[in-house]
């Protein structure tokens, strides 16, 4: 009868340690697949960041050229300004020259009309 009990544990034994073998293949099994999964999303972490790096130098270089466009405006509006003052100078300058060349000519008028009344 003895014999036959401690069988019965054996094979129970037995099948306890092939359990446990299994149950320790998967535990390996999905640790190594952990490992993949946790590796894969460092590098997807990672090239998220050099992503997010590489708009964030855009965006640099963007906001330089706006600011050198927003600068080059700012110059040609200054410029356009400057033409415009000295174009209205010019035009002041011109007609302060245009009444004296009237002044001459009246004057000259004025004196030829003299010189012919003293003829006569």
């Amino acid at each position: 009868g003895g014999g036959r009990g401690f069988a019965v544990v054996a094979s129970e034994v037995r099948e306890l340690a092939q359990c446990s073998s299994r149950a320790a293949h998967e535990i390996n099994d999905l640790i190594a697949s952990s490992e993949r999964q946790v590796k894969q999303g460092v590098e997807l972490v990672d090239r998220a960041g050099e992503a997010l790096r590489s708009i964030a130098e855009k965006v640099a270089e963007i906001s330089a050229h706006i600011s050198e466009i927003s600068s080059a405006a700012g110059e040609q509006a200054k410029g356009i300004e400057e033409t415009f003052a000295s174009s209205a100078t010019l035009i002041e300058a011109a007609s302060h020259l245009r009444k004296l060349v009237d002044r001459f000519q009246i004057a000259a008028e004025d004196e030829s009309w003299r010189v012919r009344s003293r003829v006569a």
